[in-house]
């Protein structure tokens, strides 16, 4: 099965849960990688508003507060150890969202968040 995760592909993957909720301000996706695959936490940083979703480039994403960020595409991808995980997404003019994910191993997360500008 090809599976495109965030922007990135990946074979031999199987959807394992989703639990989607706007009120959060996100959305998770477990997938289920091919044995021996190092767990990742890929996912998209977008903007919402009236006009609609769009995605926010250059987001800053803390992992256990390690700094990494979104690419043109809103789009990340961190490798990570299987455990749980402190994620916080940051990004000028917006509310900051965070949330704890946990990472089984041979699993990889996708959690796209959605962002609010400040009032």
């Amino acid at each position: 099965m090809l599976l495109s995760v965030a922007g990135f592909v990946s074979c031999n993957s199987e959807r394992v849960t989703s639990s989607p909720s706007s009120l959060r301000g996100q959305e998770e996706v477990r997938f289920r990688a091919a044995p021996g695959s190092a767990p990742v936490l890929v996912g998209r940083v977008q903007v919402v508003d009236e006009a609609g979703r769009f995605p926010v480039a250059k987001a800053l994403v803390s992992i256990d507060g390690q700094a990494h960020y979104t690419d043109a595409f809103g789009a990340y991808r961190v490798p990570v150890a299987p455990g749980k995980h402190q994620v916080v997404v940051e990004h000028t003019g917006m509310r900051p969202a965070r949330t704890t994910v946990k990472v089984e191993p041979g699993d990889s997360v996708q959690v796209t968040f959605y962002l609010r500008h400040n009032d």
